[in-house]
């Protein structure tokens, strides 16, 4: 059994800093160098031990990767199940069995993918909140020009919400404000992906017909020549590259406040290149993708 020493939160230097506390009490002039030097040294103390509870006790390295992994997509083949089996619910406006449905599918994602990953199971489910105008919108099409109004906001794909079980004290480091941009970029993610799927299904569906106008043809390879780039740009030079970084600071630093900055700049860096940033006004996803039609002189 640990001793009350070793248990504290200074271990078993309590004394030592009581001591120099005490002593800086008793200067008869203020030794403010002195001072802030004791101050730092508790402070290092106290961020030792949140990375120790963190890291090491609540397993931070493993939440951030089931973390990268459902809310960034990184399991892509589980997002591509998923999508197949939730469109014919997604497509429309939520009702109040939406939420159910979408998580039976994900069950069953994930049994197909043979993801039987307990911790992932309990730390994620699907919420569809229901709209007050419950409209049924067809988003077959999506208009990538018509930046006023968004059809897929009216239904399940512009309102559905991944959350996260956060455990004791990973809230230091998953506050709300923080899983909200996460479901910004899952909800992002999801319509590219299922953009992306839907136009393999075109394309299969047109090597059925010889009658196909070559100028329907060249869209369609145009768009999926887009899309699929978009996708390699998202997930390669985006999601991993920033968290290679982020896992490279982690691994060199025992100080919690390092781990908070890591996480938080990876974060900022993701929805920048990603232009899902409210405050940068001038870049978004559409404006990404008009620059890549322009590059290749798409029409």
């Amino acid at each position: 059994m640990m001793s009350k020493t070793e248990n504290s939160v200074w271990g078993n230097k309590e004394y030592e800093y009581f001591m120099k506390l005490q002593n800086l009490q008793a200067e008869s002039i203020f030794n403010i160098v002195e001072f802030d030097r004791t101050i730092n040294e508790l402070k290092q103390c106290v961020t030792e031990l949140l990375w120790h509870v963190v890291v090491e006790e609540a397993q931070l390295m493993q939440q951030l990767r089931l973390v990268k992994e459902f809310f960034l997509m990184g399991r892509g083949d589980l997002f591509l199940e998923f999508i197949k089996l939730t469109t014919h619910i997604l497509n429309k406006a939520p009702t109040n069995h939406t939420s159910r449905d979408i998580n039976l599918a994900f069950q069953m994602a994930l049994r197909k993918m043979h993801l039987n990953d307990e911790s992932a199971i309990d730390s994620f489910n699907f919420v569809v909140p229901v709209s007050v105008e419950n409209e049924n919108v067809n988003t077959d099409i999506i208009d990538l020009d018509n930046e006023k109004q968004d059809p897929n906001e009216k239904c399940g794909w512009g309102m559905i919400m991944l959350k996260y079980k956060v455990v004791w004290p990973l809230h230091l480091m998953f506050s709300p404000a923080v899983l909200n941009d996460y479901n910004v970029l899952f909800r992002f993610l999801l319509r590219v992906k299922k953009t992306q799927i839907n136009l393999w299904n075109l394309w299969s569906e047109h090597m059925h017909h010889k009658d196909i106008d070559i100028g329907v043809i060249q869209l369609r390879n145009n768009l999926i020549f887009i899309v699929d780039n978009l996708q390699y740009y998202l997930q390669v030079d985006v999601m991993e590259s920033q968290y290679t970084v982020m896992e490279a600071s982690l691994k060199n630093t025992r100080n919690f406040e390092d781990i908070q900055k890591a996480h938080s700049v990876f974060l900022a860096n993701v929805m920048s290149q990603t232009f899902l940033l409210s405050n940068t006004g001038k870049k978004n996803p559409v404006s990404f993708i008009r620059i890549i039609c322009k590059n290749q002189n798409i029409k």
